[in-house]
């Protein structure tokens, strides 16, 4: 549980969210919530899973996405390991850092996200 609110505070940044209303909290907590329960996902299968297929936390289109916005475009990742840590880099992770922290993860999956919006609606103009 501990975790969890590690995650909505430092990786979603719900302090610094400057809301006016407990209403207006109440919304952006039912936004941030499941992306701090997702990056809570990332930690535990990166600790207890780390060569287990990517494709279990990301599905075919985030990975070709995490690969691809790269600065030098990476392959597609095979492992959760793989999958974390080009997903870390999206949020600014050096590797000589260590493991990556809850706030570049988030960068990260806050960009993965964008980049997924970005390729639905390009899927919707080609139609």
């Amino acid at each position: 549980m501990e975790d969890f609110f590690k995650a909505l505070k430092t990786g979603c940044a719900l302090e610094k969210r400057q809301t006016e209303s407990y209403a207006a909290m109440c919304r952006v907590l039912s936004l941030l919530a499941p992306i701090a329960c997702r990056l809570l996902l990332f930690r535990a299968a990166l600790r207890d899973a780390p060569n287990a297929k990517a494709s279990a936390l990301f599905d075919a289109v985030e990975l070709k996405l995490i690969a691809g916005a790269q600065v030098k475009p990476a392959p597609i990742p095979k492992t959760i390991e793989q999958a974390l840590a080009l997903l870390a880099r999206l949020g600014g992770h050096i590797r000589n850092n260590g493991a990556p922290g809850w706030q570049t993860l988030a960068r990260g999956y806050e960009t993965l996200l964008s980049l997924k919006l970005g390729w639905q609606i390009a899927q919707k103009c080609d139609r």
